[in-house]
């Protein structure tokens, strides 16, 4: 496990670090970042957020295989339901 540390300093910072926080975990920062950060080999995800603390645990996992389409699709006769 890796820690990456985001510290606010100076006037209001407690307040900036929770709206940071807020945008992370509910505004859509973590959507664009999973989206920017996760590739075809390994994905991103959220597993655990901790409001007190203003910790969140990224988990990062490998990306599941595709599977080869092993059937085709069944073609209907028309008016067949």
């Amino acid at each position: 496990m890796k820690t990456v540390h985001i510290e606010f300093a100076g006037p209001k910072s407690k307040a900036m670090a929770k709206r940071f926080y807020a945008y992370l975990v509910d505004g859509g920062l973590e959507d664009h970042l999973i989206e920017k950060l996760s590739d075809e080999n390994t994905t991103l995800e959220i597993s655990d957020c901790n409001n007190d603390d203003l910790a969140v645990l990224f988990q990062c996992r490998e990306a599941a295989a595709p599977t080869p389409a092993t059937t085709k699709p069944v073609a209907r006769k028309r008016g067949a339901k």
